[in-house]
């Protein structure tokens, strides 16, 4: 079972919402919206929940990234450094040769 964390790059305010939608594994702005019109429905009630899961549901460890603290393999580097230049380059691309 997955921990729940509170995301530390999707969030707004303090990132429940986006930890919440990681942990269900969907978008971050439909927790939103179903928060606001909680909000709105329930006479303010969620701003209460939210505020109090904003100060129990830790953060992302940031030592494990977010994809580490949501047990999801990292995605590869979209650039390498090449040998020479220093330029980044493409992945899988071979880098120019400066001679």
């Amino acid at each position: 079972m997955r921990k729940l964390y509170r995301s530390q790059e999707d969030k707004i305010a303090g990132g429940v919402c986006g930890g919440l939608a990681e942990h269900l594994d969907v978008d971050a702005n439909l927790v939103r919206l179903a928060v606001v019109a909680g909000t709105v429905l329930g006479a303010g009630v969620l701003v209460v929940v939210y505020v109090a899961a904003w100060l129990l549901v830790p953060q992302a460890p940031a030592t494990l990234g977010w994809a580490g603290a949501t047990g999801t393999p990292p995605a590869p580097a979209a650039t390498e450094k090449s040998g020479q230049s220093g330029q980044p380059v493409a992945a899988g691309a071979q880098p120019a040769n400066d001679s």
